[in-house]
């Protein structure tokens, strides 16, 4: 039952993962050949934190060492883990409609009402748990959504405070660099710049 609750979960998260999965295989769900004439394509770049994938391993229905498994995988061999991924979602798709139909089925073999009340109790309640259990899984998405949009806010914010800043002191700042640059010595800086130096200067300890 924790596989068909996780599959649930799967089916509805399918919009967002079903055209990333079709454009990972070609025909009959094998990986593309690469194109006639032209260099083998690089390796493929680890997928970014949020990539729907990805998402899917905070579902309490992998094991610490099942995440932890993929997650390194996605990081080493990203076609790898691709293929991976669909193969278990395309397992427990298939695990999910048997058991599905399996519910249905004692439905229709039920003898007497009493019987059929409590298969369509059992398949309600069982689909009543694969919602729940989606909808935290959303949820979480959610919250992790916004926890990310208020920190590129705050960094947004910053950034204009910083721009403000300077705008106001860009005439005193194109001055000072005016005289620093017409004075008897040259700015350290670019003395070093022009050199090929593009260290930090550290710092003297007091």
């Amino acid at each position: 039952m924790k596989q068909t609750t996780f599959l649930l979960s799967l089916i509805l998260l399918s919009p967002l993962l079903p055209p990333f999965l079709a454009a990972q295989e070609g025909p009959e769900g094998n990986p593309p050949p690469p194109p006639k004439h032209h260099p083998a394509p690089h390796p493929e770049k680890p997928f970014k934190p949020g990539h729907p994938l990805l998402r899917v391993l905070d579902s309490d229905e992998f094991s610490q060492e099942e995440r932890t498994r993929l997650r390194k995988l996605s990081i080493e061999n990203p076609p790898e883990f691709a293929r991976e991924m669909r193969k278990l979602f395309r397992q427990r798709r298939q695990e999910k409609a048997k058991a599905m139909l399996a519910l249905r089925q004692s439905y229709l073999d039920a003898k007497t009402p009493e019987l059929k009340e409590a298969a369509r109790k059992k398949i309600q309640e069982t689909i009543r748990k694969d919602t729940e259990r989606h909808h935290l899984f959303q949820k979480k998405i959610l919250n992790d959504t916004e926890r990310s949009l208020r920190q590129m806010e705050k960094r947004l914010a910053d950034m204009k405070q910083r721009y403000e800043k300077q705008q106001a002191s860009k005439n005193a700042l194109i001055e000072r660099r005016t005289r620093e640059l017409l004075a008897s010595d040259p700015p350290p800086h670019l003395l070093r710049e022009a050199a090929g130096d593009f260290r930090k200067p550290q710092k003297k300890r007091k």
